[in-house]
């Protein structure tokens, strides 16, 4: 091969290389767009942004640090104590409250049970005074009956009772 013949197929390799690396560039971008749309933030994750567009997803709260171009994170084991320690507090700080909700609702129940019983109290005192009435005015007849024969036996005729407005 002759020396223009070489620069010819060099010529059309450097054509051939741009080409495809231009088409390579038109056609990734779209995808690498669509990539980005496909992930998601997931609940209690965090996203954190490294070099270049690259990026890792984390639990929240996960302690990261960069030190120049290593990145290091906490141990997963003491990461999921912490996290546990914390469950158990508000699981210790719920059953503390749970216990002060049963103790409210014993105080009111035994409130609800005395209003009920005061309520059955103040019925039988209502029932005892009408009975009493009754008795009070089934004494008066009898004793008026009583009196009246009392009289009769004395041969003395009942005297005429007074009124409000005949005082003696």
């Amino acid at each position: 091969m002759s020396r223009i013949g070489i620069q010819k197929r060099i010529y059309e390799m450097v054509v051939a290389t741009a080409l495809f690396g231009i088409s390579s560039v038109i056609f990734a971008q779209p995808y690498a767009e669509t990539k980005k749309e496909k992930t998601e933030k997931k609940d209690g994750m965090t996203t954190i942004h490294v070099t270049n567009g690259h990026q890792i997803t984390v639990p929240e709260g996960l302690k990261v640090e960069k030190v120049g171009a290593q990145i290091r994170m906490q141990d997963p084991t003491e990461f999921v104590m912490e996290k546990l320690q914390v469950v158990e507090e508000r699981l210790v700080a719920l059953e503390k409250k749970q216990d002060e909700l049963e103790a409210d609702l014993t105080i009111l129940q035994e409130v609800i049970s005395s209003m009920g019983k005061w309520y059955d109290l103040t019925t039988q005192i209502k029932k005892k005074q009408e009975q009493s009435q009754a008795e009070l005015m089934s004494l008066k007849e009898s004793l008026k009956a009583v009196k009246e024969r009392l009289l009769s036996v004395q041969g003395k005729e009942p005297a005429p009772a007074f009124s409000d407005a005949q005082s003696p």
